[in-house]
């Protein structure tokens, strides 16, 4: 059976100030004005009986734009000997976060550092606490969990168009429909470690 050390990091990458928001389309008048919840960056280091080593990586950002990609794969990977394609970064999709496909807006500019430290700092965490661990992994299908944001409708000429050709469009009516199928399955990893707290990892 193979053996894996895991171990997991997580760092506040709050921006120091007001900063433009994702997801609202006019970004330059969505600018914050106080922290409801921290900005993390949470870092799973997996490394099996070969020391192979990948790190999952996931922030509190809308969306990850290549910057943050590829500044976290260069650093990890000239910081922790860790291969720049061995390390993958989703986000957790929140509209609350910092704009960072705005990197010519002055306050994203000067975020970014602290945005690429932080990542980093919770990639060597997680790399110092992996230790032995146990993994289960279970699964069920589910209904009404998983929204898939693919829909089509039919505008005023009975033309078939689909959410996102016109950015913000807020047509929902009888004619709308999904062009998607959900993925029902939910999946979860639960990573158990003599001495401290389980690790779980919901997908």
């Amino acid at each position: 059976m193979e053996k894996y050390r895991i171990g997991y990091g997580r760092v506040d990458v709050t921006p120091l100030e007001n900063v433009p928001q994702a997801g609202f389309g006019n970004t330059d008048k969505h600018i914050s004005t106080e922290v409801h919840d921290p900005i993390m960056a949470s870092c799973f280091a997996i490394t099996d009986s070969k020391d192979t080593t990948v790190l999952l990586i996931c922030i509190d950002l809308q969306r990850a734009d290549i910057t943050t990609v590829t500044n976290a794969r260069e650093n990890i990977s000239r910081e922790l000997g860790v291969p720049g394609d061995h390390v993958m970064v989703c986000t957790t999709h929140t509209h609350a976060g910092p704009e960072m496909f705005r990197p010519e807006m002055p306050q994203i500019a000067r975020y970014r550092p602290r945005l690429d430290e932080g990542i980093l700092l919770a990639a060597k965490l997680a790399m110092f606490d992996r230790r032995e661990a146990d993994i289960y992994m279970g699964q069920i299908e589910t209904e009404r969990m998983n929204f898939v944001k693919h829909y089509a409708y039919e505008d005023e000429s009975g033309e078939t168009k689909y959410f996102g050709d016109i950015f913000g469009t807020a047509t929902y009516n009888e004619t709308t429909r999904h062009v998607t199928e959900v993925d029902p399955t939910l999946h979860v990893l639960k990573i158990v470690r003599q001495g401290v707290k389980e690790l779980v990892l919901v997908n």
